[in-house]
C-alpha cells in the first residue's frame, strides 16, 4: 500500500484478503462491507441522514440481538425474566 513503486502495490482486494482476520474480522466479509458500501454508492444521501441511517440501523441490530439473547419473541416475555427487562 506504501509502496513507492505503484507496479509493487496490490490491489484493494489482496489487502484484504491478506489481513482477513487480523486487521478486519470475519463480519467485516460477510456483512459491514456491503452494509457500508450503501453510504458511499447513494450520492443522494447527505452526510446528516448517513449518521441517522447508520445510527437507526444499529439500535435496530442491537434490539435483534437482545431479543435473541433473552429469547425474546414479538415483544412477549419469556417465563423467568424479570419484569422490565424486556
Amino acid at each position: 500500500m506504501i509502496q513507492r513503486d505503484p507496479s509493487l502495490r496490490h490491489t484493494a482486494n489482496q489487502y484484504l484478503s491478506e489481513q482477513k482476520d487480523r486487521s478486519f474480522p470475519g463480519y467485516f466479509y460477510n456483512f459491514l462491507q456491503s452494509y457500508m458500501q450503501i453510504f458511499s454508492t447513494d450520492p443522494a444521501m447527505m452526510p446528516d441522514q448517513k449518521v441517522a441511517r447508520s445510527a437507526r440501523d444499529m439500535d435496530e441490530e442491537r434490539i435483534c440481538i437482545a431479543s435473541l439473547r433473552f429469547g425474546l419473541s414479538q415483544g412477549k416475555r419469556q417465563p423467568g425474566l424479570p419484569p422490565g427487562d424486556d
